[in-house]
């Protein structure tokens, strides 16, 4: 497996995305490394609050993929250039600053976490 160093993970963020939601939040990734295939996502945290699988949907062209349907044997792919928005339910957020981590398996690199932190104006 490929380690990837975090300076690299924190280019799939897009800064500035994240929103507070009805639903939840939401925030923006693209795929700016290569095609690549996720086969599992093990969750996101939010500061101190952390969501599970169950609660991650990920959006792509208004398809919607539940975090809980990606596994080994149904992984999603994401080329490259894609954009696509990371859906999470939860209370809604308020304004302030937040330490944001996806921890994910992808097939080519193994288990990858991406932390970045951002802010959410009111």
């Amino acid at each position: 497996m490929t380690i990837v160093p975090n300076f690299l993970l924190k280019k799939m963020y897009r800064s500035g995305s994240l929103k507070s939601t009805e639903q939840g939040f939401s925030f923006e990734m693209i795929n700016c490394l290569g095609p690549g295939q996720l086969t599992r996502i093990n969750g996101i945290s939010l500061n101190d609050l952390t969501f599970k699988t169950e609660q991650i949907t990920f959006k792509h062209d208004d398809v919607l993929l539940p975090a809980t349907h990606i596994t080994d044997d149904s992984p999603a792919s994401f080329l490259l250039n894609q954009i696509t928005t990371v859906l999470v339910e939860s209370a809604p957020l308020i304004a302030g600053e937040y330490t944001l981590k996806l921890d994910v398996v992808s097939r080519e690199a193994g288990q990858v976490t991406l932390t970045v932190k951002d802010k959410l104006l009111a």
